[in-house]
């Protein structure tokens, strides 16, 4: 009885030992496929192309920063041209009530950080255009570096005895609408002037 105990011991342990051999040799095998893959990589060029796909909004021409409709009364000029032509005046008016700048500033940055992508939202669902949120962000920074034109643009069309301390909230308000109503239209032109998607 001992003896084939033993035999079934040392049956057992050989039948063992063959499967780990097995088990062993696919490992093997496996560590040499992924060497072969790891040298093949090595070998190849490496051609990274970053590629920013937006499927749904194939801008058909995109000409330096995006003016997104910010230009006065519905003036054709963009706001560079606005800037140079109207640099001096718009300068002296900062200078002379810094303040009112100031808070009318504060508070279309505050608009932009918080409210413009809802705003943004909004009409992207009232024109069938939903966008990213890296395009939308694209859109709204693109804002935040105009928008101290438009708000020294209006600024500017305040006549001077209007600006006296009394009124200033009151025009710091009127001007806050103002340009915030001026980025949602921007917001709703741009939408509407995007290439229509194909019916199929």
């Amino acid at each position: 009885m001992i003896v084939n105990h033993y035999i079934n011991y040392i049956y057992q342990m050989t039948h063992y030992l063959q499967y780990q051999q097995k088990k062993l040799e696919e490992m093997h095998q496996v560590v040499l496929k992924l060497q072969q893959d790891i040298n093949d990589l090595k070998s190849k060029p490496q051609n990274v192309k970053n590629e920013y796909r937006f499927d749904l909004l194939k801008v058909e021409s995109l000409q330096g920063t995006l003016n997104i409709g910010l230009t006065p009364n519905g003036n054709e000029n963009s706001l560079g041209e606005l800037a140079v032509n109207q640099s001096m005046d718009v300068a002296s008016t900062e200078q002379k009530h810094p303040e009112l700048f100031q808070g009318v500033q504060g508070k279309i940055k505050h608009y932009l950080n918080t409210d413009a992508a809802q705003s943004l939202k909004s009409l992207e669902k009232q024109y069938g255009y939903p966008l990213d949120d890296q395009y939308r962000e694209f859109i709204i920074n693109d804002v935040k570096k105009q928008v101290d034109q438009r708000i020294l643009y209006y600024l500017h069309q305040i006549p001077s005895d209007r600006l006296n301390p009394e009124s200033m909230e009151n025009m710091e308000q009127i001007t806050t609408q103002k340009v915030i109503q001026d980025i949602n239209q921007t917001f709703a032109a741009f939408l509407n002037h995007l290439p229509k998607k194909e019916e199929k």
